[in-house]
């Protein structure tokens, strides 16, 4: 199954791509002052990352010089037979955008990031930009999606039980909200209050505002797929989403917990809208879709890091087995479920004993890409070395 499967993701869009057998290998933040060496190595797959604030920093306004600069490092990368994924820089908002609209959490504290959940017009100016880097760059293999502050599926983090769902569209108190997401149906509700106007509230009523806060980011993550394929690319486009979110018992605990802060979820998974069976459930309808995990070799799990078996296929979603699951192998499990192909990402910072158990993930759930992060990492002797690197690719 993997030969097929990375035989297939790349070449996928454009004939300059050599097809391989077995994993593709790649890096991620890919610096073309490294291709020659990277290529000796066995590298790929040349993950290109944009800036938006440096492509449009003011609006309307191209950086003709910065523009010709990434068109230079793409075609580079293409030239010398690299596989190229592009992270388009939507979390490197400009300074304009984010006076905009940013999401803003129950304590009145903007997020830094755009808002592109509950605000329409910062879709709008976004939409503009994709378009132009579409066009700018030509064919690829992936562009990445992910509206987090570091580019994956995500709201920000929520490191004081934040709920980023409380700026004046979203309440309902303005009004530009972007298509198929409504104002909060408790406008004024903090979760983990167990009252509403002086009413105590139900578990459906809870459920329902969760489900709203989820749709919201969904419904962004919808967006910015459709805006892709609206720009004229017909690619695969990865879905970077790391750790294994609110499984379902988590997911009801606090639901029944009406939303406080818990011991049991200490990276407030559902705050950050990390509940990837439903996520998936909503997504899987998209063609050309590849899910990234961007945490393979976290040390999840129990025992850690331990791989997928062929048996996973059969056990039910939900299940108690799937507690000790490391997070490689429950979001290939979900993808699964759905036909999408799989790859994946390390975390990054990785010391050189890292690098066995992430290729076992790799091998073991059938990966059918690794992207290293990062490139000007494997250049160093901190971490895992381009040496080491190539002797796995090669290994």
């Amino acid at each position: 199954m993997a030969l097929v499967l990375g035989a297939s993701l790349l070449g996928a869009t454009t004939s300059a791509a050599p097809r391989q057998s077995g994993t593709v290998f790649g890096v991620l933040e890919a610096n073309p002052a490294d291709l020659a060496a990277d290529y000796m190595a066995g590298i790929r797959l040349a993950t290109v990352s944009l800036c938006w604030s440096a492509w449009e920093p003011r609006p309307g306004v191209t950086d003709a010089s910065y523009r010709a600069h990434e068109q230079v490092a793409v075609n580079a990368f293409r030239k010398a037979g690299f596989a190229i994924a592009v992270d388009i820089g939507l979390q490197c908002a400009p300074s304009w955008v984010l006076n905009i609209g940013q999401l803003m959490d129950q304590y009145g504290e903007s997020s830094g990031t755009a808002n592109f959940e509950f605000n329409a017009a910062v879709r709008s100016a976004a939409g503009h930009y994709m378009r132009q880097v579409v066009a700018a760059l030509g064919p690829v293999e992936y562009y990445r999606v992910g509206l987090s502050a570091v580019g994956e599926v995500l709201y920000p983090e929520a490191p004081k039980n934040n709920w980023w769902a409380f700026d004046p569209n979203a309440q309902g108190i303005a009004h530009d909200l972007p298509k198929g997401t409504p104002p909060s149906p408790l406008p004024g509700w903090v979760p983990g209050t167990p009252t509403f106007r002086g009413a105590q509230l139900s578990q459906a009523q809870v459920a329902r505002w969760y489900t709203w806060y989820l749709n919201a980011s969904i419904n962004a993550t919808k967006w910015e797929i459709s805006t892709y394929r609206a720009s004229g690319y017909t690619g695969l486009l990865q879905l970077v989403m790391p750790g294994d979110g609110a499984e379902p018992y988590l997911y009801n605990a606090r639901i029944a917990a009406d939303l406080a802060e818990v011991p049991y979820d200490p990276v407030h998974t559902l705050n950050t809208g990390a509940v990837w069976n439903v996520v998936l459930d909503k997504l899987a309808k998209y063609r050309e879709l590849v899910l990234d995990i961007s945490s393979v070799g976290d040390g999840s799990g129990s025992p850690s890091n331990n791989g997928c078996s062929p048996l996973d296929s059969s056990v039910p979603i939900g299940s108690s087995a799937m507690i000790d699951w490391s997070d490689t192998r429950y979001l290939s499990y979900l993808a699964r479920r759905h036909g999408l192909a799989v790859i994946g990402e390390n975390p990054g910072n990785d010391p050189a004993s890292a690098l066995p158990a992430i290729l076992r993930l790799v091998r073991s759930c059938n990966l059918g890409a690794l992207q290293w992060a990062w490139d000007f990492q494997l250049q160093g002797s901190r971490y895992v070395s381009l040496a080491a690197y190539r002797a796995a690719i090669q290994g």
